[in-house]
């Protein structure tokens, strides 16, 4: 409870939750037109809804899109403002957190389409093909149609885990598009479920406020519209992290590091916080790494036998470079050098590609600095520099998407941020920072990061809420641990 304001009535956490659920259910109604709706006959074709994918009424669709955000986003402030003020215990943030939730599972995927490529990728496996070789194309047409053009030709980047599951819902759903799309979101929903399981325990081990950290990783408009209404694994794979850093902080090591290896069969990426949670492990290396061996690699194993498929999903890594956007800094800077040098696309290519080397030369070294810094081995500090190194990850790699910045923050909610109390500036950097990655896309998945006069619409809506969250904060608050 912060001195300041020692009490606070109960009505405007009601209304909090209340005014979220009505900006998540807009979200979700505008997704049927604005979202990444299923390409030809949808579930709506013959319902009355069908009108919210053409013409005005289509307009009235992207519409309850951006306005139900913008109703969630402040919620989300004014919620926080009540956690803050201690207005708010833990199971009220699952409720409201859930409440908020709800109508995002089954509503057609928000801001990408990553769903389809993952539908078609269990449907790869189910119909005996590698999908860390072969792209969806050689699938049925109302499954790889749906598919971003991009990825219909590109092997899958995700480990045995996902495999395993998608193939298990595409032998469930066939070639039922919107079935297997409901479907994969639910399984990969489950990560939320362990993040907001895992964030107490780790938190009452740092010494932390759980509710804070609820707020800040799990009702967290980036984590809900984007997340879980996109659908990611990203989802999944944090959820597994979070469960993996309790369970190797209270000392169950081989439980954690065979949580944290199902993680990384997920997505590769999670591996990154492996080196920091070894120094929680034990501070003598070799007894460490001799645990992490003993718990992973027969996970991992087993995993990849069950999957079928090997470990060709290593090679296929590489598929994201793909992807070129300014969000990644090393290929940011590289086209901003190629144009300042007036290269042709062939060079500028060769210099991004130069640049993206060095970026993951820098990543490798801040990552061992920002480890050997961990060697004390307390939660705290193990956490800190573990968040730092997953946020570096992602705006380091060759490609960046809005999600990875997911990562960081399924750890980074539980540290002990009364160290940096949350003066209004920094309220209004945080809501404006996540809502502008909820948005910095069309909802429909296609990229609009190059679309200028998108971004400068978007970062007045992102700044228009960092307004309203100072509005709505006029005092300094410290966060109480």
């Amino acid at each position: 409870m912060c001195d300041d304001d020692p009490a606070m009535p109960a009505f405007p956490l009601t209304r909090a939750a209340i005014v979220g659920f009505g900006g998540s259910l807009l979200t979700a109604f505008g997704a049927a037109g604005a979202g990444g709706t299923p390409v030809g006959d949808g579930p709506l074709v013959g319902t009355p809804f069908e009108a919210l994918r053409y013409g005005h009424g289509q307009m009235l669709a992207v519409g309850c899109v951006y306005a139900g955000v913008l109703v969630l986003a402040v919620a989300w402030v004014q919620l926080g403002i009540a956690v803050r003020h201690g207005a708010i215990d833990t199971a009220g943030m699952f409720r409201t957190s859930a409440l908020w939730a709800l109508p995002l599972l089954t509503c057609p995927p928000l801001f990408s389409r990553d769903l389809y490529s993952y539908v078609a990728q269990g449907a790869l496996a189910a119909h005996g093909l590698d999908p860390y070789t072969t792209g969806s194309s050689r699938l049925p047409l109302a499954l790889h149609e749906n598919v971003h053009w991009v990825w219909q030709d590109t092997p899958t980047p995700y480990g045995p885990v996902h495999i395993i599951l998608t193939r298990a819902i595409a032998s469930v759903t066939g070639e039922n598009v919107v079935a297997g799309v409901l479907l994969t979101r639910l399984v990969f929903a489950a990560g939320l479920v362990l993040l907001a399981a895992a964030l107490p325990g780790i938190c009452r081990v740092v010494g932390t406020r759980p509710e804070f950290a609820l707020w800040f990783a799990v009702a967290n408009p980036l984590m809900l519209v984007l997340v879980l209404g996109g659908g990611h694994n990203d989802m999944l794979a944090i959820g597994l992290l979070a469960a993996a850093t309790l369970f190797v902080l209270r000392r169950n090591h081989f439980a954690g590091l065979a949580l944290l290896a199902l993680a990384v069969a997920v997505k590769a990426t999670m591996l990154v916080a492996l080196p920091f949670l070894l120094w929680s492990v034990s501070r003598r290396l070799h007894l460490a790494v001799g645990k992490a061996l003993a718990a992973m690699v027969p996970t991992f194993v087993v995993a990849t036998v069950l999957a079928g498929h090997g470990f060709g999903w290593v090679q296929a890594l590489g598929s994201t470079s793909l992807i070129v956007n300014w969000m990644s800094l090393p290929t940011g800077l590289g086209e901003v050098l190629g144009q300042a040098l007036s290269l042709d696309w062939g060079d500028r290519e060769l210099l991004i590609e130069c640049m993206r080397a060095v970026g993951m030369a820098t990543l490798a070294v801040l990552v061992v600095v920002l480890w050997w810094r961990s060697r004390s081995g307390a939660p705290a500090v193990v956490l800190r520099n573990a968040t730092l190194a997953l946020t570096l990850a992602a705006i380091l790699l060759p490609a960046t998407l809005p999600w990875y910045f997911s990562w960081a923050i399924a750890l980074g909610a539980v540290l002990p941020w009364s160290a940096v109390s949350w003066t209004r500036a920094r309220l209004a950097c945080a809501s404006a920072g996540a809502v502008w990655l909820v948005v910095c896309d069309y909802p429909t998945g296609e990229a609009a990061v190059y679309d200028w006069n998108y971004v400068g619409i978007t970062l007045a809506i992102a700044a228009l809420i960092g307004a309203a969250a100072v509005y709505l904060e006029p005092e300094r608050v410290e966060v109480a641990v």
